[in-house]
């Protein structure tokens, strides 16, 4: 057991690198959540409970105080059931904060627990890194993402943090999640000639969006190497061989010309169209729209890809790539569907699925 007075070589304290390599799994499972499309979404509900479980238990036996302990389970918990909750699957959210805390929602609360540890950054920068961390990958605290309020909050974080250490120092095992939010700083650049500063900043702006572009990229592949899929994705339930047919009948020509396929599980459909047959997809997934209209529930659309394109300047990274795909998708669902019922997500994946490059669009019936 690692004692919380020891310091490592850059004189932390063991405890908060012990906070820190038993909240990455978490925080990478949590991530993940967005990508989810459970078979069974109580049971990765139920997983989840257990994985926070597992970490406060783990922390506590590696040295982290209590207190410790319970700001990075809140802060997770919190962020655990927005995930959930935004889902289409999610039926009111995992209920985390309740089950660990008593509690129904954290917002407030999280910004008085920020406000706490930001007055002491250096006692709390475990915990201030991976408050950044969540913020930077979606947690949003009660405010929506990409807000200047949610903005200005993650800005907060890594000033406090910055008063504890300069940025370059921050401990690495954080680091290359907070750089996913964290644009590149462009160079000054001191021409008189207007027209050609024009031309420079568009060439820096390119460049920038490349950039960031693939260090999301990295960061995504990280966290996927980091959680095994399953441990996310629950597998098929046995009763999806015998699940009643919702798709399948209303698209049978389609099914029987290739033009896409069709897996009706228990608890979920799922539409399954290669991208590099979009461009021809106008028709079926029309009828896809009809077949969709006469059954209640969610509609997710998920575009994958390989990471097999190379980057341009109006795709600067294959999870763009995706999205745009399963954008296309989406806008020929919604005159049938409508926003409420529809969700949009991307995913970069090269092992996972046939086609790798595809678009699924997954029913989740009432």
């Amino acid at each position: 057991m690692m004692q919380a007075d020891a310091p490592d070589r850059a004189g932390e304290p063991a405890a908060a690198r012990a906070l820190r390599v038993e909240a990455l799994p978490l925080v990478a499972l949590v991530a993940r959540l967005g990508e989810a499309t459970p078979a069974d979404p109580a049971e990765l509900r139920r997983s989840l409970a257990a994985a926070v479980a597992h970490f406060e238990a783990n922390a506590r036996v590696a040295g982290v105080d209590e207190a410790g302990v319970a700001a990075a389970s809140y802060v997770l918990c919190a962020w655990g059931d927005e995930q959930f909750g935004a889902a289409p699957w999610g039926a009111g959210g995992a209920g985390l904060l309740q089950r660990f805390h008593g509690e129904a929602e954290g917002g407030d609360r999280l910004l008085r627990l920020l406000s706490r540890l930001a007055e002491k950054p250096r006692e709390h920068r475990a915990l201030l890194e991976l408050f950044h961390t969540c913020l930077s990958l979606g947690l949003r605290a009660g405010m929506a993402l990409g807000s200047r309020d949610h903005e200005i909050l993650r800005t907060r974080v890594h000033l406090a943090l910055e008063q504890a250490a300069p940025a370059p120092a921050l401990v690495a095992s954080w680091h290359c999640a907070a750089a996913a939010a964290s644009p590149p700083r462009a160079p000054r650049v001191a021409l008189p000639a207007v027209l050609l500063l024009g031309v420079l900043a568009v060439g820096i702006y390119s460049a920038s969006q490349l950039q960031l572009a693939a260090r999301v990229d990295g960061v995504l592949a990280a966290l996927q190497r980091l959680v095994p899929a399953s441990t996310v994705a629950a597998q098929p339930v046995a009763a999806a061989a015998t699940a009643p047919p919702r798709l399948a009948p209303e698209l049978q020509g389609d099914i029987e010309a290739g033009r896409l396929s069709v897996r009706d599980e228990a608890l979920r459909s799922v539409v399954v169209v290669s991208a590099d047959a979009l461009g021809d997809a106008t028709g079926p997934l029309t009828r896809l729209g009809a077949a969709l209209k006469k059954l209640p529930g969610k509609v997710l659309v998920v575009g994958y890809t390989d990471g097999s394109d190379p980057p341009t300047a109006r795709m600067p990274s294959a999870w763009h790539q995706a999205m745009e795909w399963a954008r296309g998708a989406a806008d020929i669902l919604r005159p049938q569907l409508g926003d409420e019922r529809l969700a949009v997500e991307a995913r970069v994946d090269a092992a996972a699925g046939a086609p790798l490059r595809r678009v699924e669009i997954v029913l989740f019936p009432q």
